[in-house]
């Protein structure tokens, strides 16, 4: 009979730890558009913002993780607010998450610095697929289907989660402070079969941006915790004239441990479109024979002009171009 372990202890880790791992979506890309990883940056850009991204982490593992992400926000300069919001899947091993993250933010200013704090909803289905699973002791000829394990089910299990998030994002000239705070509600599930808690994650985000002739820089650092455990992800980004950019960042999870180098290149396809593609080579120490770098893909769209003001002028023109 064909067994895939890696698969069998992708499930029993999710299960004995009762999925309580990282559950943030991981995305290389966060620095070119910060509302990933902070919701009170909504509508901070003066203009309608959307994106989509597609990673493939970890490719040759067996069951590795897959995350598709579509976000969008823009501001609502009459309520001196900010809208967003984020559609996505995460799969992993033999689950698969769905989600829904609107969010709401107000904006103050005062004197040089812009604050900004809001709210995020976390709307989550977690599915876990039964068919696929296999266990070394499990009975799987003529269609049937039993894993032969108390700790797994027979069949495909789903539950929903709702959450609630926090985030307060501060700006000065070329500086960026954010805070934000994940699943403050740890809802969970206690479902046989499906053991689940949405464990509370924190998130700090510095940002440093600075030009150079037509070149612009953004530099900084993400920093994810649990307040137990500990994954920086330092960057530098560089864009010239708006038609290409690039980058670099290295993550790690702790003193001991650097997880992987990433290198990002993109180019502009129109003057309010950006295509963005980052290659990550793998610096774990798990077995490169078993598990190697990551892919990601990213779709930028800037509106470029400001929304929610209301009809424009009627513009006059000038008679000598009128022709």
């Amino acid at each position: 009979m064909f067994v895939r372990p890696l698969i069998y202890n992708i499930i029993l880790i999710f299960q004995a730890a009762a999925l309580s791992s990282q559950q943030t979506s991981l995305i290389s890309q966060a620095a070119r558009d910060p509302y990933f990883v902070n919701a009170a940056y909504a509508g901070l850009e003066g203009t309608l913002v959307a994106s989509a991204h597609y990673r493939n982490q970890w490719i040759k593992l067996d069951g590795h993780p897959k995350t598709i992400l579509i976000a969008s926000h823009f501001p609502i300069y009459k309520i001196k607010s900010g809208f967003g919001f984020c559609i996505g899947q995460d799969q992993i091993g033999l689950h698969t998450e769905f989600f829904i993250k609107p969010s709401l933010n107000h904006v103050w200013k005062v004197n040089d610095w812009l604050l900004s704090g809001g709210l995020q909803l976390d709307l989550k289905s977690l599915s876990f697929n039964a068919d696929n699973a296999r266990t070394p002791d499990g009975e799987y000829s003529n269609g049937q289907i039993d894993h032969r394990d108390p700790e797994l089910s027979n069949v495909d299990l789903n539950s929903g989660f709702i959450d609630l998030g926090a985030s307060i994002f501060i700006q000065r000239a070329n500086y960026k402070l954010g805070f934000s705070a994940d699943r403050l509600l740890e809802s969970r599930s206690t479902k046989q079969g499906l053991p689940y808690k949405n464990s509370r994650e924190f998130r700090v985000l510095g940002l440093s941006d600075f030009e150079w002739a037509n070149i612009k820089v953004r530099s900084g650092i993400m920093l994810y915790t649990n307040l137990n455990r500990f994954q920086t992800d330092f960057f530098s980004n560089f864009e010239h004239n708006g038609n290409i950019f690039g980058g670099l960042h290295v993550r790690g999870y702790n003193g001991n441990s650097m997880e992987s180098l990433g290198i990002t290149a993109g180019f502009a396809l129109t003057r309010k479109l950006q295509l963005a593609y980052t290659h990550e080579f793998y610096l774990g120490k798990i077995d490169k024979g078993q598990v190697t770098g990551s892919q990601e893909m990213g779709l930028y769209y800037n509106l470029g002009r400001a929304v929610g003001l209301g009809k424009a002028p009627r513009i006059i023109h000038s008679p000598r171009y009128s022709d």
